[in-house]
């Protein structure tokens, strides 16, 4: 029994997504909020449940699970139609039952063998121990130290130094007013006098407001460069840079040179030829699943590729980190709160000036370089502008060293598209029906919607997760 033997099964749970990014609160995030995991200890056990998953389904006498691993499978247990639609029956192919164990001294035993049956079977399957802290040697897992776990992210928060400086820049403005008018009231200035003041006053709060921005954009900043990006393939980058056509362009181009398809460019015909397949050591081509699944010479319309793949075919957990990091949460009521103060400042002196008859072109004009500073100062400290940015610098230096994928057409057509084909005779057919044919995006469908029900099942404090873990191989 070895990784080899069931390389399709396992190239299709590492590229299932359990992350749908559409949901307000991803997998990965209720898993890492229920559990007060740091994100990158949360994106590891999600790894580690993949695996588990595998080894249920390749081994006879089934797994037995740790106890962070089965906490990620009791709560994708509770997304239904991921788990037994789109995980079970679409990915594996059958379904994988959560067993309980009785509980009692001699089921907790038993259970304890089994686990350390997992793990011997974990290092001879994946040529490697399994990470300690994600499974612990097969003790009683509640005697693991608390204090040896992954503890919470911190949330971001002002330094003591920040807040000083904002209310410094915020306050000198009525300051200095004060000492040139002697008026403690802004509204009581004459014309030319608030024209002065207001002038300062944004001076202060676009100040605040960038030394603000720019202290959570740098936080924000190393919380992302903090994600690791490894594992992510060349295909997964094209599609978050460029646009999923040039994912799935690119998915065809690395089958192409490597002789799993022909073009029939008269008849607009893409022909698979399976018989001619090698698993390499990881698999990520996201076409493949639908090209072996199909018998060897069979055809499909260049046009119905979309068929072969949809948006989870492109998801990797670390991608759907980095944006939801770049989409920064912080309440837009919060983020502008300063300059929503002295907007309303500007628009209510503008009213007394309309009722006094008074002209107010000037502040007018001050009121929208206001908006104006504010709009800059956004852009110019955009997490999720960043978050963008940080993804494609590595999908330029990866792919333009040849790091992200061994063939350097496909590293070259992911970052330039068709052009790289006009200079490859061998692909000529095929980058001219890219031009003819391009490929519309498919429906959104895959393993991350959330449901409000749920399943559970009593647990035994004994060796692995404390669960009985999953049935063999040999059970649907």
């Amino acid at each position: 029994m070895t990784l080899a033997e069931h390389q399709p099964l396992w190239n299709k749970i590492q590229q299932f997504a359990f992350d749908d990014p559409n949901a307000t609160i991803t997998f990965s995030k209720k898993l890492a909020d229920q559990q007060r995991w740091p994100a990158s200890y949360t994106e590891r056990v999600i790894e580690e449940y993949r695996r588990f998953i595998f080894l249920c389904c390749i081994s006879p006498n089934g797994a037995s699970p740790s106890k962070a691993v089965d906490e990620a499978w009791h709560l994708h247990l509770t997304y239904t139609q991921s788990y037994w639609n789109a995980f079970c029956k679409n990915t594996l192919g059958k379904d994988i039952h959560h067993y309980p164990s009785n509980g009692g001294e001699q089921e907790d035993h038993k259970h304890t063998n089994w686990y350390a049956e997992t793990l011997s079977l974990y290092a001879s399957i994946f040529f490697a121990p399994p990470p300690a802290d994600i499974w612990p040697s097969p003790v009683k897992q509640e005697q693991v130290n608390v204090q040896s776990l992954p503890q919470p992210e911190q949330p971001y928060q002002m330094g003591k130094g920040l807040i000083l400086t904002v209310v410094i820049l915020v306050l000198s403005p009525f300051v200095i007013s004060y000492l040139i008018t002697g008026i403690i009231s802004p509204f009581s200035l004459k014309g030319p006098q608030f024209l002065l003041f207001y002038a300062l006053l944004i001076g202060g709060a676009l100040l605040a407001h960038r030394q603000m921005r720019q202290a959570r954009y740098l936080y924000m900043k190393r919380t992302i460069d903090a994600v690791p990006l490894n594992g992510i393939s060349i295909f997964q980058l094209a599609n978050i840079i460029y646009g999923q056509e040039r994912a799935v362009q690119t998915a065809l181009v690395d089958l192409y040179r490597r002789e799993l398809v022909s073009v029939n460019e008269d008849e607009r015909k893409i022909i698979g030829h399976q018989n001619k397949y090698r698993a390499p050591e990881k698999e990520e081509n996201p076409l493949i699943p639908a090209l072996l699944a199909n018998p060897d010479e069979s055809w499909v319309y260049y046009t119905d590729i979309e068929g072969w793949c949809n948006s989870q075919s492109f998801a990797h957990p670390a991608i759907a980190k980095i944006f939801n990091l770049g989409e920064d949460n912080e309440p837009r009521k919060k983020r502008y709160l300063l300059i929503g103060i002295v907007l309303l400042i500007g628009l209510a002196r503008i009213l007394q000036g309309w009722n006094n008859d008074r002209p107010v072109g000037l502040l007018f004009v001050e009121v929208i370089a206001l908006g104006i500073g504010a709009g800059l100062l956004s852009y110019t400290f955009s997490v999720k502008t960043y978050a963008f940015t940080r993804l494609k610098e590595h999908l330029l230096d990866k792919a333009g060293s040849s790091k992200l994928h061994p063939d350097q057409v496909v590293n070259d057509f992911a970052l330039n598209g068709r052009l790289v084909l006009d200079w490859q005779p061998a692909t000529l057919m095929l980058a001219s029906m890219f031009v003819l044919f391009p490929v519309p995006p498919p429906p959104v469908s895959g393993g991350g919607s959330s449901s409000d029900s749920s399943c559970s099942s009593s647990c035994s404090s004994g060796g692995g997760g404390g669960c009985g873990g999953c049935s063999g191989s040999g059970s649907d």
